[in-house]
């Protein structure tokens, strides 16, 4: 398996190899060495490659498949997720529809968070059940995420958001959560 020459364990370094094996993994998705689809080592195999603990190398395919970077596949092993989006700031930005107004929020926010960063613009159209479902969909797979509420109710009333949609957007960590143009929204702690 050609992934072996291309992954990096260092035996000297302070690093933890399960850190290791991660930026070295993510490391080499950005420079086009793994491919999407790509299948990856097992884990007794990577760790007898590499002489490594079992351990060591399920806690690194534990942070690969939190960061949906790996995805295991039962009974055949583990794949190449994404190839995108690895080695920069990951953000998926929520907003309710395009409009001038919201495409200048965006592209000014862009412009000012500069190139060390990737953005994911996300329409939910006002709809509560598209956007729970954006959110379980990405759910771990960003740095931050950034969310313009915006909703209709059953009769066609504009509303900051459903009680649904608070319940689900205070399971975002604070840290990595941004609230932007609306902040009527009841969101436990501090944003």
């Amino acid at each position: 398996m050609d992934v072996y020459k291309y992954l990096d364990i260092d035996e000297n370094s302070r690093k933890p190899k399960y850190i290791q094996i991660v930026d070295s993994v993510t490391h080499n998705i950005s420079l086009g060495h793994f491919k999407m689809d790509q299948k990856m080592p097992s884990i007794n195999m990577l760790s007898e490659e590499f002489y490594l603990s079992r351990d060591t190398v399920e806690k690194a395919y534990k942070i690969l498949k939190e960061r949906k970077i790996i995805n295991p596949v039962k009974g055949k092993g583990y794949y190449i997720a994404r190839t995108n989006l690895i080695s920069k700031t990951n953000i998926l930005f929520l907003v309710n529809k395009l409009s001038s107004y919201k495409l200048q929020i965006y592209n000014a926010f862009n412009y000012s968070i500069g190139a060390n960063s990737h953005t994911d613009l996300q329409i939910y159209h006002c709809d509560e059940s598209l956007f729970l479902n954006l959110l379980e969909k990405y759910k771990g797979a960003y740095d931050y995420y950034i969310v313009m509420s915006h909703f209709k109710s059953a009769d066609f009333k504009h509303t900051s958001a459903p009680e649904s949609v608070l319940k689900a957007i205070n399971k975002i960590p604070k840290k990595k959560l941004i609230m932007l143009d609306n902040l009527n929204n009841k969101i436990d702690g501090k944003i």
